[in-house]
């Protein structure tokens, strides 16, 4: 049997109508040569059964949450196709998006495509050629029109040739949850390959504001920022600029915190909780970056 032009890995986790949505939205799709790998992170809410239903889709279940880049790489691993596909459980696209997605490849010196975001339920665009500098600011719009910002591509709606993949190296599994996608991009950049953003390969993704304030997420989305740092932008830095940009985060917090407590209109405020979770998460990262630096 013939190999697949693509593999597209979905990941889920207890959200089962919403990857009903997604695998519909996938059997729509116009581009014949693919194939659809699910990997489920030990779901509670009838994913497993469901998915057992799904003769044509691979189904990689795993035994508990082992996070998205350990998940990504199970997906990477199980894919026969030479372009490997990823969108999150949560996104459903049009008929063309996979053809559209694709067609930056017919570039041989293409390492790697992503399209825009729109947002459900505002329909408002989410992320389009978005990049990250080097302290883990991430500006999701028009980032390339902005010094300092590398480009990287959206975890739900981004593509690699597996050859790359292959030499540069899968996610990161110590990015738990936020950044693995930048480590990812970054990574081919600096190994001299580049990404693609195609504006026409568009996806709506569902946002869950109520997910978005949570000190689980606080904590790892901290870790993660500083692990990328140290990793990928050390030489960059350094440890007085480091300090200076630690003394303005830590400063932006605490009156974040405050206004909250104060009732301030016009600033995101911060519970007691998160902000605790954001320290404890940037020490953890402080000793895997170092660890990074100080193990050969």
């Amino acid at each position: 049997m013939p190999k697949p032009l693509a593999s597209v890995v979905v990941v889920t986790f207890n959200r089962l109508a919403l990857l009903q949505g997604c695998l519909a939205a996938l059997r729509r799709q116009t581009c014949p040569d693919f194939e659809i790998i699910v990997v489920n992170g030990a779901s509670v809410d009838g994913t497993k059964d469901f998915l057992a239903k799904q003769s044509e889709i691979q189904v990689i279940n795993q035994l508990e949450n082992r996070g998205l880049s350990e998940s990504r790489n199970a997906g990477i691993q199980a894919a026969k196709g030479e372009i490997v596909v990823f969108v999150d459980d949560d996104c459903v696209m049009d008929e063309g998006w996979l053809g559209k997605l694709l067609a930056p490849y017919a570039d041989p010196g293409v390492a790697g495509v992503g399209g825009k975001v729109i947002g459900l339920p505002s329909r408002r665009v989410f992320f389009d050629h978005g990049g990250v500098d080097c302290f883990g600011i991430v500006q999701t719009l028009h980032a390339k029109s902005s010094a300092g910002f590398h480009p990287y591509l959206a975890g739900c709606n981004m593509s690699f040739r597996r050859s790359v993949l292959d030499v540069v190296g899968f996610f990161d599994e110590a990015f738990f949850l936020g950044y693995d996608e930048t480590d990812l991009c970054i990574r081919i950049q600096h190994a001299g390959s580049r990404l693609v953003f195609n504006d026409d390969a568009a996806i709506c993704h569902h946002i869950h504001v109520e997910g978005k304030h949570d000190s689980h997420r606080f904590y790892w989305k901290a870790r993660s920022r500083r692990l990328l740092m140290f990793k990928n932008f050390w030489d960059e830095i350094g440890w007085r600029r480091l300090l200076i940009f630690e003394v303005v985060n830590l400063w932006r917090n605490l009156y974040r915190f405050l206004a909250g407590c104060l009732g301030v209109r016009g600033r995101k405020p911060v519970s007691w909780a998160e902000l605790w979770a954001t320290l404890r998460g940037a020490w953890s990262g402080y000793g895997a970056g170092l660890r990074l630096l100080l193990v050969p």
